[in-house]
């Protein structure tokens, strides 16, 4: 054990100023904490605070008389550790633990001085449940002389914090916006209906707001002025700036009021204004009669109503469609059409294309409100508890400034319902999380806004991790009711449930109420026609006036052709100058509006530019954003991304733009006719079982890449010279789209399959020589591959054909020196080598006299052609080909086999061996005759000597 000699006597003071987001432990989502000090076997308890998650006591617990072991010295190296603990007061059963905290107290062994107040973390069974403000004092007093200067409290034995402890403060207005509540859950059973909303900062309680009426016809709150405002002492230092409390409580029969939400903003130090920002908000705008505020400075009055030239034939007379400007702005030249550079400029052609949503480049659309999440149950946040979910959500804002302040703008935006068209443009979507078994999806888009729903599950797209959707929806919106648009991209199955892929969900009231202007991009030229035309309800000329009057600028000078704006001129020259390479194509553009729209937008763009860094300043411009994906069923991980943009018009101006059309470009059917005429020099794979001379049954083959369909000649039978005569057409079927060089195959990946697979690749076409055989397979011979963007140029004749045409050709890059594109073209004929590899080298084995005609569906109906040598045989018209007598098939021509195989090598042998014959048969028949006589003579004489023989013997 240990011995110690001295014991010293110290003075523990523990200033508890204020905690903030503390656990709830009411199921009403609040709680009645007391904090219990302990030190050592000393300990203490503050009062007790009723109905806060953020309590203020502003109390100082002493213990006097506190005896501690060891030296002083000791002591200060390591202090003993102060047990802080939070209850929550019940007026049945035990007291709730809120959470704890252990603390270090400042030794003090000399002079004393105040110690500064700090922020302790409170943690509750491992988990944060809130913070503390307090300061902790150790004072050495072995001879009792520290005195209790300590202000008294309300009560015998308690005190306050001394003054030069408490935070320095200052008078400041705290200036609530109350604009309305949303999606609220109902509370015991009955929806929330007629809101209204209490404020509490430190110790000090705000007045209420009006309720609202009828939430489900209109969740604002009741205007003119929806504000709570409050004059307060507050912190100097933002380090010691206090919470503030949001609750919302729900107005019912006979005077229940109970509480529906909670937020508790940290610390309210977080919205404490710049003077700049106070300035612009408060302050009347230079040059403007009266005040103005963000809804009045872009809202369009009547006068300002624009009449939008629409060529509804447009796009069936253009070629340019729109992906060129989307492939264009994402740096994809290859499907970027060479005549939408030509006719809408450079960088001036471009829209943004954000990597992320919009909300993460313009700080979520809060500049004018807010939305702070509603908490209610025990626990508030604990994830762990289904009751801590959000039950709704507040959408307001906070501003904090000094005093004496100007009185608030009494011109905010109208409380009540609004009508607007949204209009939603789906582009494509990127890295869809496969659904299906064969690793693929089958995505659709739905669309909602409030109870309108736009299921567009008939246009799902097949087998599609990366679809392209190009669809525009339509929806009706009354703002603020209809705030939430939410877009879900599902997966399409034929029997059971479509699955949900991932969903996103845009906040179009922050949007529409935001002075950064979200309902709709901003262009960099302005075009009164034409695919470019102006989309917007309003001109460039108000919309830079409206920027003026809410940015606290003087409004734009009008002269003539000229404007002034912040001390400068600015001249429509100094943008659009046709001798600079980036504004040439101006010079023959027929689609660009007025000059003083024109110069208004540049100067818009201008100032964006300029105030680039200034993040209030910049207006949203023509954009592209692309949106994360998430599932519910595994939160926090992407399910891909969807790249869209949406627009909001607002119905009381009656000017509604036309819709962009993005739809997804259409293949044309295009037909490849290719005419083998004949071949020459072709290798001679196989020799005569006869004669032993060499010889080939040529036969070509072709097809188009990613078409199954192979088409073949007839066979040119015992080639004795490589030399084939065909004069047999293929007809090949494919659909092109021009503009990104692809050709589009649809078909099924398996028999099973019952959708088909769009790909598109590459027009390629394939030629293949091939010696025919009967009883064995096929040999191949040589082959040639084309692409027809870069087909090789031919050579006149035989002679010229050789494997220098192929020099430096690259099939799957389609370039090489001297090539043609099929599609200016139309048509080529000549010699082609074809070759096969060997070791790695060319090895050429004949020569192909091809033509090619690439024509249309309309003009394969005007000119039809068929098939091989069949109906309709025209353009042009292909006779039999001439072959020579010597081609045939042996197993149907016994007479030729004769007289080609035998008869022309063996003829002078058979002719020798039938004079031979001639010769040799007569004698042998003489012979024959002879011996016969001879035989028959020697039969004759034997039988007539036997009887003479007989008469002797008798």
């Amino acid at each position: 054990y240990l011995e110690f000699k001295h014991v010293h006597y110290y003075q523990l003071r523990a200033y508890l100023y204020q905690a903030r987001d503390m656990y709830s432990g009411d199921r009403g989502g609040l709680s009645d904490p007391y904090a219990v000090v302990s030190f050592e076997h000393y300990s203490d308890r503050s009062v007790l605070m009723k109905g806060t998650v953020s309590p203020k006591w502003n109390e100082t617990l002493l213990f006097e008389h506190v005896h501690l072991c060891g030296h002083p010295e000791d002591v200060l190296r390591s202090p003993p550790k102060i047990v802080l603990q939070y209850f929550d007061k019940d007026n049945y059963g035990q007291d709730e633990f809120l959470g704890g905290t252990l603390c270090s107290p400042v030794v003090q062994i000399h002079e004393p001085s105040p110690p500064a107040l700090e922020w302790y973390d409170i943690t509750r069974y491992g988990k944060p449940a809130g913070e503390l403000l307090a300061a902790f004092q150790l004072i050495l007093d072995d001879d009792h002389s520290v005195p209790v200067d300590l202000p008294a409290g309300e009560a015998p034995r308690q005190f306050s914090i001394p003054a030069d402890i408490v935070p320095k403060t200052q008078t400041m207005r705290v200036q609530l916006l109350c604009w309305g509540v949303r999606d609220m859950k109902s509370f015991l059973l009955q929806s929330v209906n007629s809101p209204t909303v209490e404020v509490r900062c430190g110790d000090v309680q705000f007045t209420q707001t009006l309720h609202i009426k009828d939430a489900s016809k209109n969740p604002n709150f009741p205007g003119p002025r929806p504000f709570i405002i409050q004059d307060m002492e507050l912190p100097l230092d933002p380090l010691y700036a206090p919470p503030l409390s949001i609750h919302v409580r729900d107005k019912r029969s006979f005077g229940y009021s109970p509480l529906v939400g909670l937020h508790v903003v940290k610390s309210i130090s977080d919205h404490y204004m710049k003077p700049t920002d106070v300035e612009m908000s408060i302050h009347s705008i230079d040059g403007v009669e009266g005040s103005c505020s963000i809804w009045e400075v872009f809202k369009s009055p009547e006068d300002t109503f624009i009449k939008i030239d629409v060529d509804p034939d447009f796009q069936k007379k253009s070629e340019i469609d729109w992906w060129s400007k989307y492939y264009y702005s994402i740096g994809d030249m290859k499907k970027t059409q060479k005549e939408y550079i030509d006719e809408y400029g450079t960088e001036h052609g471009k829209m943004v294309v954000y990597p992320h949503e919009l909300e993460k480049e313009f700080m979520n659309f809060t500049d004018f409100v807010s939305s702070f999440p509603l908490f209610r149950g025990k626990g508030l946040r604990d994830e762990e508890d289904e009751s801590s979910h959000v039950v709704g959500y507040l959408k307001g804002s906070i501003s904090v400034f000094p005093i004496p302040p100007i009185p608030p703008t009494e011109d905010i935006p109208t409380p009540e319902p609004t009508e607007c068209l949204v209009r939603v443009y789906i582009v494509k979507a990127e890295e869809l999380q496969p659904q299906d078994s064969n690793g693929m999806s089958d995505p659709y888009v739905k669309v909602k806004i409030g109870k309108h729903e736009i299921n567009d599950r008939k246009s799902y797209i097949p087998n599609s991790l990366d679809p392209l959707f190009g669809r525009v929806y339509e929806l009706p919106a009354l703002l603020p009711i209809d705030h939430t648009l939410t877009i879900s991209v599902m997966d399409h199955d034929r029997i059971l449930v479509d699955d949900l892929i991932g969903t996103t969900s845009i906040d179009l009231e922050n949007r529409y109420l935001s002075r950064h202007r979200a309902i709709c991009g901003l262009p960099k030229c302005y075009f009164k026609r034409g695919l470019g035309i102006w989309r917007d309800q309003e001109e460039p000329r108000d919309i830079l006036k409206s920027f003026c009057k809410a940015h606290g600028m003087s409004l734009p000078k009008w002269r003539g052709s000229s404007v002034e704006l912040k001390g400068k001129t600015y001249t429509l020259d100094d943008f659009e100058n046709p001798s600079k390479s980036e504004w040439k194509w101006l010079k023959e553009n027929k689609h660009l509006g007025s000059e003083d729209q024109r110069l208004a937008l540049h100067v818009l763009n201008a100032q964006q530019e300029e105030e680039e860094e200034e993040e209030d300043l910049r207006l949203v411009p023509e954009h592209i954003e692309t949106r994360t994906l998430y599932n519910p069923m595994q939160p926090g991980i992407s399910q891909g991304h969807l790249h869209m943009w949406v627009d909001v018009f607002p119905k009381s101006n009656p000017v509604i733009p036309p819709a962009v059309d993005i739809s997804p470009r259409q293949p044309l059917r295009h037909y490849l006719r290719v005419i083998v005429w004949g071949t020459e020099d072709v290798v001679l794979n196989d020799k005569d079982e006869i004669t032993g001379k060499g010889k080939t049954d040529i036969y070509v083959k072709g097809w188009i890449q990613g078409q199954d369909k192979v088409q073949k000649t007839d066979v040119h039978y015992r080639s004795l010279d490589g030399e084939g005569n065909f004069n047999w057409r293929f007809v090949f079927e494919f659909d092109y789209i021009p503009s990104e060089r692809v050709m589009v195959v649809n078909k099924r990946e398996h028999f099973y399959n019952l959708d088909k697979t769009e790909q598109q690749l590459p027009p390629r076409l394939t030629i293949q020589v091939w010696d025919n055989d009967i009883f064995t397979p096929d040999d191949y011979l040589g082959t040639l591959e084309v692409d027809l963007h870069a087909v090789p140029k031919p050579a006149k004749s035989s002679n010229g054909c050789s494997l220098k045409q192929l020099a430096d050709y690259d099939v799957g890059a389609a370039t090489g020196r001297n090539t043609v594109s099929i599609f200016k073209q139309k048509w080529v004929k000549g010699w082609w080598p074809v070759f096969t590899i060997a070791e790695g080298e060319k090895e050429m084995m004949g020569k192909v006299l091809l033509e090619m005609e690439l024509v249309t569906d309309e003009e394969h109906d005007e000119k039809p052609a068929g098939k091989g040598r069949e109906e309709p045989n025209m353009n042009p018209h292909l006779p039999s080909p001439y072959r020579p007598p010597s081609s045939f098939l042996w197993l149907t021509s016994p007479f030729k086999v004769f007289r080609f195989l035998i008869w022309e090598e063996y003829a002078w042998p058979i002719i020798g061996v039938l004079m031979a014959l001639f010769l040799v048969i007569p004698v042998l028949v003489i012979v024959c005759s002879l011996l016969s006589d001879f035989a028959n003579y020697t039969l004759n004489e034997l039988v007539n000597d036997e009887p003479n023989e007989a008469v002797e013997m008798s």
